[in-house]
């Protein structure tokens, strides 16, 4: 059995899966035993959230809301693990400047150690880098995709053997692949470096999904 055709017929299938018009609509999409890890709309604070400076990430109104310290940033990791395939969706809303240049909002994927992919949502574009180590890093996507500030979007993440299709408003707005060492087992850790506010989290563990043409 020829397992390298088998491999490059797998990675055409995902492609032409995103390749058809259904595929830019997110409630075309039907997961496979989704099973929930981790959910919360932030009415309380999640038993075993890790937050850095406390004092700056408060919840506001039900909301987690992030305002960074000048020249500081702030982190709020969520504290499950999870492996690709996944499902990952939030609400996002960005909010003032204080640490320019950094983006508006840092999502980092498949934390573990050093490494992570991150997802910087902002409103001059979107794009991303991922990490490898203390002192490896590399440039990922990069989109004119933007986000406009003080209003709320939910995100749909969805990865499935290291392809990634990013979600905004129910449509599918990137599609890219994971760096080839970038884990594919980790946590979620959202990053500031200026305001934002993220609720409605939601991680659940996927055996896939397909694709269903709309009546």
């Amino acid at each position: 059995m020829n397992y390298r055709f088998l491999l490059v017929l797998g990675s055409m299938s995902f492609l032409l899966f995103f390749a058809s018009c259904a595929s830019m609509n997110f409630n075309n999409y039907r997961m496979h035993e989704e099973k929930v890890l981790f959910q919360s709309d932030f009415a309380v604070l999640p038993e075993g959230i890790n937050i850095h400076q406390p004092q700056s990430i408060i919840l506001d109104d039900e909301e987690l809301h992030f305002t960074a310290p000048e020249g500081e940033g702030l982190g709020a990791e969520i504290p499950v693990f999870y492996t690709d395939p996944v499902h990952i969706s939030f609400r996002l809303k960005l909010g003032k400047d204080i640490n320019r240049p950094h983006p508006l909002s840092h999502i980092n994927l498949f934390t573990n150690g050093a490494k992570r992919f991150c997802i910087n949502f902002d409103t001059q574009s979107i794009g991303s880098f991922y990490q490898l180590s203390q002192d490896e890093w590399g440039e990922g996507f990069h989109s004119n995709s933007k986000l406009a500030r003080n209003q709320w979007y939910v995100i749909d993440i969805l990865v499935k053997e290291s392809k990634i299709a990013i979600f905004i408003n129910g449509k599918r707005r990137i599609s890219t692949t994971l760096p080839a060492d970038v884990n594919k087992t980790g946590g979620l850790r959202f990053e500031c470096h200026n305001e934002m506010w993220v609720d409605d989290v939601m991680i659940s563990s996927i055996q896939g999904f397909e694709i269903v043409d709309p009546d």
